[in-house]
Order: structure tokens, then sequence, then C-alpha cells
């Protein structure tokens, strides 16, 4: 789990060409938070999902984050 969210989230942070201090900013978060999140070592909040669905639509949590 730890290994799939990591990949995921790094690809799509590649993706939209954003640093892991941008994306940190854009979810409301800080940036250790978002690192945590990277690496599996927190699982985002319902506020932080909300949050990504609202800045990235088009995206599935589903495949981002599980």
């Amino acid at each position: 789990m730890k290994n799939k969210r990591r990949e995921n989230l790094i690809k799509f942070r590649k993706s939209v060409k954003k640093t892991q201090e941008k994306m940190a900013e854009k979810l409301g978060i800080s940036v250790i938070m978002y690192k945590y999140l990277e690496l599996g070592y927190k699982n985002p909040s319902f506020k932080t999902l909300e949050k990504f669905k609202n800045e990235f639509p088009e995206t599935s949590i589903d495949k981002t984050f599980f």
C-alpha cells in the first residue's frame, strides 16, 4: 500500500508539474504532511481529499491515494 501510494502520488505530482511544496500549498497542508502522505506514513484526511478533488476534479482519488 505504501509503495503504491508513493508511486501514484509522485507520478501525479510530476504529471501536473508541481513540487511537494506547491502540492502542499494547493491542499492547504504543511509540506511535511504532504511528504508523509507521499511516503505512506500518514493517511489523508477527508478535508485533504476534498481539497484534492476540488483542485484536480478530473483525477481519481481512489487511483491516486488508495
